[in-house]
């Protein structure tokens, strides 16, 4: 691969119950392996790379709302780059297609089974779909179902 993405999580001030997820982004092909951060001060739960692309998506929960958000991330040619937040979405998995570009975002097991498809080259929502108490989401090696 082109990059390796390390999740550290650190305390906060020596307090036990406060962290901070700091996402650490090697490039691994470039000259002296430059590293990119990110800092969250929120609890993620997921993180998953496009398989074919230089993208990513994190699950996160702040700690002042109620609800998940998901954030999309782009490796660009000097710098990342955060291309959109998604807010307060009933989600618990990332599962992107095989060929890139499309994710589904997934409320599995005890979540509420709603499963949001998005085009990741415009950030559009292309369909919402509920499947109640779904426990697994696989995408066919092409790229173009999902069972």
């Amino acid at each position: 691969g082109d990059y390796l993405a390390v999740k550290v999580d650190r305390f906060i001030n020596n307090r036990k119950k406060a962290t901070v997820a700091n996402f650490e982004v090697f490039r691994i092909r470039e000259k002296q392996i430059p590293v990119e951060k990110i800092e969250l001060k929120d609890t993620v739960q997921g993180f998953a790379w496009e398989p074919h692309g230089n993208k990513f998506a994190i699950i996160h929960e702040p700690a002042a709302s109620h609800g998940v958000s998901v954030s999309f991330y782009e490796m660009g040619v000097d710098k990342l780059k955060m291309i959109k937040t998604l807010e307060k979405k009933p989600v618990s998995h990332i599962f992107w297609s095989p060929q890139g570009q499309f994710v589904v975002l997934a409320g599995l097991k005890q979540s509420n089974g709603v499963f949001e498809f998005y085009d990741t080259s415009d950030m559009t929502l292309m369909n919402v779909t509920e499947h109640l108490m779904a426990t697994d989401v696989e995408w066919d090696p092409t790229g173009r179902y999902l069972v």
